[in-house]
């Protein structure tokens, strides 16, 4: 049981501090020109957001570990709000 909880708060620790950003692939052109956002005020950390073209490049970023996930906005995604992310 001792291993178990230390290797939750390695696993907990591991995703606080991870830096690699987050992507997307927008198919609705919603986020063509988006607006950057505040800074976080400290100790918080602003987490970068990359624009891929398609889905293949947002998934071999992934591969890759360039990337924490990715999500898709679908090309409808204004009427129906349907979004997949990709961990």
């Amino acid at each position: 049981m001792l291993v178990g909880m230390v290797l939750l708060f390695l696993l907990v620790l591991n995703l606080e501090f991870n830096n690699r950003p987050w992507a997307y692939v927008d198919y609705s052109g919603l986020l063509a020109d988006p607006v950057p956002p505040p800074m976080p005020a400290p100790p918080d950390r602003p987490v970068e957001f990359i624009a891929y073209p398609a889905e293949a490049d947002a998934e071999a970023a992934l591969q890759a570990e360039q990337i924490q996930a990715y999500f898709v906005l679908d090309e409808d995604y204004l009427k129906t709000a349907h979004a997949e992310l990709f961990p």
